[in-house]
């Protein structure tokens, strides 16, 4: 029985939270990144086979970590070899991976072309904003190694997107990270990852998280900078998204659009969970893969519940007249749950309304 949701897009954590760096602001960075994890390949096999029955229409798979590139080559040949094998060659597939950029090699890029992967690649800004948080297991900033592995899709013409995380640090360098994507490795497009810990569990980043204030900043900022850069195939996703729902269109991403219920996290042990930012937490884990199929895991009370949760909208949301354009932002930002109100609430309301005046 395939499920009549055709954009159910797995997250497949293949080697866990293991990673050769540790970041500060990571999910994961207070647990094990240091232990060697992997998917077996016959949970890769299962998963696969399982997620292809589940799911009508085009499939997308989002290869992710800790650090994916990890789990080596020879893991990847068997996710090709596996899709070969077990999804009809009529069926569309699109694979991507989000990886730190460090461990790409010659190798790597010519498998990605091969192969037609999506490669996105974590990087905050130049050498400064990059090196605050995005360090190695001894401290050590991890810039130049991103930037070597950026040269080599570069050389293999292969296409990348970039996320960069924003803290409070790093707010200083907006402009000079704008020009640095724009201009010196002359990015087309490229996102940003407000931080953002409201449990402050992670003691490292005190005092990082961004305010509403902050956000709002930072979006005009980077707004204006676009503006004045006059430049139509420069996209910014956090723009996009906004003036997606300005116009009443669909955003493409899920914080906008209420779509937390399209997507799902495997981990390499084969346990289930919402997104990435709650997989790990035991609360938001609906099943394991080797005790349930994914049929039944993805239509248990407890998933339903959670897609019911994160639907209900406080009710200043329901009376907003961005209700449509916002959905209550992001679960995993919410206050005092899944079922909560957005965090940046008062900052997207903001935007939004900025924009409006810009484009009328």
């Amino acid at each position: 029985m395939k499920t009549k949701n055709l954009y159910l897009v797995p997250i497949i954590k293949i080697v866990g939270d293991y990673c050769n760096n540790h970041c500060g602001y990571c999910f994961y960075h207070n647990l094990n990144q240091t232990t060697y994890k992997r998917m077996s390949f016959g949970l890769l096999e299962s998963f696969i086979y399982q997620h292809t029955k589940l799911i009508s229409g085009n499939l997308s798979f989002i290869w992710h970590g800790g650090e994916p590139l990890l789990a080596g080559l020879d893991f990847f040949q068997e996710i090709i070899r596996l899709q070969k094998l077990l999804i009809p060659p009529n069926r569309p597939i699109h694979n991507s991976v989000q990886t730190n950029g460090t461990l790409i090699t010659d190798e790597w890029a010519s498998f990605f072309r091969e192969n037609d992967f999506k490669v996105g690649i974590s990087l905050d800004g130049n050498t400064e904003s990059h090196n605050q948080f995005r360090v190695n297991h001894a401290g050590h900033g991890t810039f130049n190694n991103t930037i070597r592995g950026i040269e080599v899709l570069r050389k293999y013409n292969i296409k990348l997107s970039v996320i960069q995380t924003v803290t409070q640090a790093n707010m200083c360098n907006l402009e000079k990270d704008f020009d640095f994507f724009t201009n010196d490795i002359k990015l087309s497009s490229f996102g940003i990852n407000p931080y953002l810990d409201l449990l402050e569990s992670n003691k490292y980043m005190g005092g990082q998280s961004l305010s509403n204030n902050a956000l709002t900043q930072i979006l005009k900022e980077y707004i204006n900078l676009w503006i004045k850069r006059n430049d139509g195939a420069l996209r910014i996703r956090e723009i996009d998204n906004h003036l997606a729902g300005l116009y009443k269109k669909r955003a493409n991403n899920c914080s906008f659009n209420g779509s937390c219920h399209t997507f799902y996290t495997v981990d390499y042990d084969g346990s289930i969970y919402p997104c990435d930012r709650l997989s790990g937490n035991s609360e938001f884990c609906f099943g394991k893969l080797s005790e349930q199929t994914l049929q039944e895991i993805l239509h248990t009370e407890k998933w339903q519940d959670f897609i019911c949760k994160t639907h209900k909208l406080p009710d200043d949301c329901i009376s907003c007249e961005w209700k449509n354009s916002c959905n209550n932002g992001c679960t995993a930002h919410r206050i005092g749950g899944i079922d909560g109100k957005y965090f940046f609430c008062e900052s997207r309301k903001e935007v939004f309304s900025h924009l409006s005046t810009i484009c009328k």
